[in-house]
């Protein structure tokens, strides 16, 4: 983990409390940032599927607009993280929380771009496709219980899954 300090691997039972809070951060940003496009993402946009306590939402972005957002993000409380992607125009912020509030995460990214398209795809897959979304439960847990101090190892973990399931969606 690049020196960083090692962090838990949590997999908690679905909260139904996270599609409220996605929305109440949805609305925030919205208020925050002006009209935008925000898709709720992760696990807890999945429904019914246990997950990280991280909200995850994908912010839709002109890359040339890109500073000024983060500029408001960090005045939300947000900090610039890891790119999850070496897309051009495509980066991450969190903000970190109370111990029993989840995290959240954002994907900044162009909207139709390829990761914002991986992004939703493979979401809408899962919600779906309940046998989909439990064998993708089933590998986070098994992979958590493997790494349970390795988010690097967790995360590498599922790329075959993820690699899968969108190669299934894009040969449709």
């Amino acid at each position: 983990m690049d020196g960083a300090t090692p962090q838990k691997v949590r997999i908690l039972p679905y909260d139904p409390a996270w599609p409220l809070l996605q929305a109440v951060e949805i609305e925030k940003l919205r208020q925050a940032l002006g009209p935008c496009v925000v898709e709720p993402v992760g696990s807890a946009a999945i429904g019914g599927i246990s997950g990280k306590p991280i909200i995850d939402l994908l912010i839709g972005v002109d890359p040339a607009s890109q500073g000024k957002l983060h500029a408001n993000l960090k005045q939300l409380g947000y900090r610039l993280g890891q790119p999850q992607s070496l897309e051009p125009g495509v980066s991450f912020m969190e903000r970190i929380c109370e111990r029993d509030t989840p995290a959240v995460y954002l994907h900044i990214a162009p909207v139709g771009g390829r990761y914002w398209h991986d992004m939703v795809a493979f979401r809408d897959a899962l919600r779906s496709d309940h046998a989909l979304a439990k064998r993708y439960e089933d590998l986070k847990q098994q992979l958590a219980d493997l790494h349970p101090m390795d988010l690097d190892a967790y995360a590498a973990g599922k790329s075959e899954f993820v690699r899968s399931v969108l190669e299934a969606v894009n040969d449709r």
